[in-house]
């Protein structure tokens, strides 16, 4: 007997209206390999996604070196 795995279609990334209200680092795993797929910048996520009101580093989105 065959195994055959089905091969889903990646979720798609969120729209920019949907995802203003979110924080990136709250992204499941899925919508960041939807992001991925879709080849979207550091820039994209930067506009997108809010950064937490805790962190104070400026532009901790922009991947150099979070917010720590």
């Amino acid at each position: 007997m065959e195994n055959k795995i089905s091969k889903q279609a990646p979720k798609k990334a969120l729209r920019k209206a949907d995802a203003a209200s979110r924080y990136f680092h709250e992204l499941e795993q899925k919508e960041v390999d939807a992001l991925i797929a879709d080849k979207k910048t550091i820039g994209y996520i930067m506009e997108t996604y809010k950064q937490p009101d805790w962190c104070k580093y400026p532009n901790a989105l922009e991947g150099k070196m979070g917010c720590w």
